[in-house]
């Protein structure tokens, strides 16, 4: 059948009737004309349904009046929305104080996400449970988006709640009753985070990623100096997170968690890629743990810990490879701008061992400079931890990372390139287990290493997912700083005004969720359909209904 629509009226951007006639029965749609890049067409806006089917449901109502008077509502609405709003401002009138006027707005890109991996449901589960009279879902949420967002706040949970657009539904006291209960939920949250990846994503379990580092953090309870908290961390084969361990009493062993038995007894795993920093031992051993699969291990370090002969080739600027162009490159040549534009990009150049090792020195100009930005940050909140590093000297060659390897089967580009991955994961996920919030001193010291880092494992969860929904790993090293950008200025009675940059990345972002907040202003009620629209669809539902 042609499908030919018979329009009841014109009008640019105008919604208008149009009418499908077949055999056997006349379509209805709402449709717009538009003009766009020179030319006219017409785009179906909504699919109304035969005369017939309204005609049933209509009650005696005439369908062809019912379908004009639905889309002269629908212009209404549409007019109102696009309306030009006017702010007037005085020179004499002062803030009330304590007013809070901008509101970060980058969480409403991962809403969907908390979607896809469940988390609304699991805390209802949990609140049906404990009997919970508080909105433990939306605390979640927020430690969430707070340590995505904004890691190095020094604020309170619910101080540093209260900066995102959707206010807290929640008291300070509420924040530690949830904390108690997420330490005590920890095991289940962890188990269903890995049931719900499996259904979504798939468990792409060929090999398995290991991975073996270190966190601080201060412990208000005992009033002690820094802690050091041993963790692992488990991977698919797309570095998706399945399930991680914390040994925060230094135990020389520890049984298998349920994952762990669960990847032993179900999963056909044909080596596991073992992954630790520079000092911390992972690779013992040919054969992992008493898992009986073959150990193979990618070990990072800084060029601070090479032997002289690679410290000297890791200071010689010339002979890199890059990992996006052909040729080799002098690194002195680089240009600040063209390497900050393509942030996926690293250099590279390899060695071998004596024993056979291989050693493969890496060098990534934004990688370097968010890591130094990452450190300087943390010093400046903590400026008696480390040593100042302002008047050390910044030239490349001490931003040089270097993967030590035993995988002879695998690409180096590909090595380098989960290598950086890893340390940018790290990099933000060590920084959010170095502190905890001021908290009541009656949640006890478990209670609250449980709590911090089940929630910074949600987090990573999310982060993995956003990345992987969006095809983000190009802008993995600042995509936590671009979400903290995205922020809004509320103006009373009218709506919110961007003040953000508009870039790539949220033109990117706001492509795949399928709604814009890069306008001059949004109105008030538009913002609400947003919330309401980021979190009732996945990306992944969003796509299905693209390719539909």
């Amino acid at each position: 059948m042609v499908m030919v629509f018979h329009e009841e009226k014109e009008g640019k951007d105008i919604m208008h009737l149009g009418k499908s006639k077949s055999k056997n029965s006349v379509s209805l749609y709402v449709l717009k004309s538009t003009y766009e890049y020179g030319f006219h067409s017409t785009k179906i806006v909504e699919k109304l349904g035969t005369t017939e089917e309204l005609a049933k449901k209509l009650n005696g109502e005439d369908p062809i009046e019912w379908a004009k008077k639905y889309i002269e509502e629908l212009n209404r609405k549409e007019k109102e929305e696009k309306k030009e709003i006017k702010a007037t401002y005085s020179t004499s009138r002062k803030i009330s104080r304590n007013e809070n006027r901008t509101f970060n707005g980058g969480y409403m890109f991962l809403d969907p996400v908390l979607n896809e991996l469940g988390i609304h449901t699991i805390c209802r589960n949990i609140k049906k449970r404990h009997h919970l009279d508080f909105n433990f879902d939306d605390i979640l949420c927020k430690l969430i988006y707070i340590r995505l967002i904004n890691p190095s706040s020094t604020l309170s949970y619910h101080d540093s709640a209260s900066l995102f657009l959707e206010q807290p539904d929640f008291t300070p006291r509420h924040v530690e009753k949830a904390l108690r209960v997420l330490s005590e939920e920890a095991d289940y949250i962890e188990q269903q985070l890995f049931e719900n990846i499996r259904k979504t994503y798939g468990h792409h379990l060929t090999y398995l990623y290991y991975d073996t580092t270190i966190c601080l953090y201060d412990s208000y309870a005992r009033q002690s100096a820094d802690h050091v908290i041993p963790m692992e961390i488990y991977y698919d084969a797309d570095m998706m997170p399945l399930g991680y361990k914390i040994n925060p009493d230094h135990l020389s062993s520890q049984p298998n968690s349920d994952i762990e038995e669960e990847l032993i007894r179900n999963f056909d795993i044909t080596r596991v890629i073992s992954q630790s920093d520079g000092g911390i031992s992972a690779a013992g051993s040919d054969t992992f743990k008493d898992w009986n699969i073959p150990n193979t291990h990618v070990t990072s370090m800084p060029s601070s810990m090479l032997d002289p002969i690679q410290k000297k080739e890791a200071n010689n600027p010339s002979g890199w490879n890059c990992s996006d162009l052909p040729g080799t490159f002098n690194l002195k040549e680089l240009r600040l701008e063209q390497e900050i534009q393509n942030p996926s990009r690293f250099y590279w150049k390899e060695m071998n061992q004596n024993d056979g090792q291989r050693v493969i020195l890496c060098y990534s100009m934004s990688d370097a400079l968010r890591a130094r930005t990452i450190k300087e940050l943390y010093i400046l909140h903590n400026p008696n931890v480390l040593p100042a590093i302002t008047n050390q000297e910044k030239t490349w060659s001490k931003d040089v990372i270097a993967f030590v390897t035993n995988l002879h089967d695998e690409n180096p580009v590909r090595i380098v390139r989960n290598g950086l991955f890893r340390n940018q994961v790290h990099q933000n996920f060590r920084m959010l287990a170095m502190e905890f919030p001021a908290v009541s001193s009656s949640l006890s010291e478990s209670e609250m290493i449980n709590a911090h880092f089940i929630t910074c494992y949600c987090a990573l969860c999310v982060y993995c997912a956003f990345m992987k929904d969006l095809d983000l790993y190009d802008h993995a090293p600042h995509i936590q700083e671009e979400l903290s950008k995205i922020n809004f200025m509320k103006v009373a009675q009218e709506g919110y005004v961007p003040l953000y940059t508009p870039n790539t990345f949220t033109d990117h972002l706001h492509e795949r969720i399928g709604y814009r907040t890069d306008f001059e202003i949004i109105s008030t009620k538009q913002i609400s359909k947003i919330m309401r629209n980021s979190k009732r669809k996945s990306y992944i539902e969003k796509e299905e209904e693209t390719e539909n």
